[in-house]
């Protein structure tokens, strides 16, 4: 490998990217020294080549100067390569390039070897306690990427921090006392999960109370308490006997999701298969009206 030669191709994508040492260093996660040795002569680790041409949008071919190394872009790869990916199949390429993600948001050498995609979404618990679910996320001061993956399950959530920071985009705090003190009532999320098993149709208290062996009164009011924080919407209907309340779940996948990520809340201890924590900050900002305040006192 000719390192005179790579040393500089690497400088005149870089300059022609409008890009810093530092910047291609931290994408490659090795110093600003770094850069600058394979820009004098030095050679970078074949491993991470992959990352330097993606920061210089070139292929690596480029890097050493062959021919067919013209700028691409990676978004469109990325797109392509999920549109290739057969139907039903889609979703779970998605997890598993935000698996890898985490992997090469770690600067070189932290692991010794890539990290094997698991065959399986939960660990054994303690003793005779229950399966733990697996987790991996980095925990970043630019945001979060927090889930779970494997051959078996898969869901991920990424979370990159607003300016404002998260607190800003939550609900009010009373607004979450009674979602949580609604899913708290017995049968509640029985009947929840029953809905959302369901083909999506409108459905009386009466045959839903009918299909869970539960009295008929309890039903219509959990039904009334959910259609009241927006977990069900309500259909009036004109029946020959009169007027009735008919509901259906909201249109809102958020259901499963929610309970997902709870599960990853509760559980007692932390299972993880691959993370990565840089963060510094506190997760939420205090608002800064508050610093503001303290500083003035």
């Amino acid at each position: 490998m000719d390192s005179s030669l790579l040393g500089a191709q690497i400088t005149k994508f870089r300059k022609a990217a409008g890009l810093t040492q530092e910047e291609l260093g931290k994408a490659a996660g090795v110093s600003t020294q770094a850069v600058s040795r394979w820009e004098c002569g030095g050679a970078p680790d074949v491993s991470l080549l992959p990352a330097i041409a993606d920061k210089l949008g070139v292929t690596i071919d480029a890097l050493f100067g062959r021919e067919g190394g013209a700028a691409e872009d990676a978004m469109d790869r990325a797109c392509r390569y999920i549109a290739s990916q057969p139907e039903g199949k889609r979703l779970d390429a998605i997890c598993h390039i935000l698996f890898q993600s985490t992997q090469n948001m770690m600067p070189s050498g932290v692991l010794s070897r890539p990290v094997q995609f698991p065959a399986r979404c939960t660990l054994p618990g303690e003793g005779d306690g229950p399966a733990l679910l697996m987790r991996n996320g980095a925990k970043l001061e630019e945001g979060l990427l927090f889930g779970t993956v494997s051959e078996e399950f898969s869901f991920m959530t990424v979370a990159p921090e607003p300016e404002a920071g998260y607190a800003a985009y939550f609900a009010d705090n009373d607004a979450y006392r009674k979602l949580f003190a609604v899913l708290s009532r017995p049968n509640c999320l029985e009947l929840l999960e029953f809905l959302y098993s369901e083909k999506e149709h409108y459905i009386v208290a009466e045959a839903a109370a009918a299909r869970l062996g539960l009295p008929g009164e309890e039903v219509e009011a959990l039904f009334r308490e959910m259609w009241g924080i927006h977990l069900l919407h309500r259909l009036e209907m004109e029946l020959a006997s009169g007027m009735i309340d008919t509901y259906i779940v909201n249109e809102n996948f958020a259901f499963v999701p929610f309970l997902l990520m709870g599960r990853c809340l509760i559980e007692k201890d932390m299972a993880f298969y691959v993370q990565w924590i840089t963060r510094k900050s506190p997760l939420l900002r205090r608002p800064a009206e508050e610093k503001k305040k303290e500083k003035r006192e």
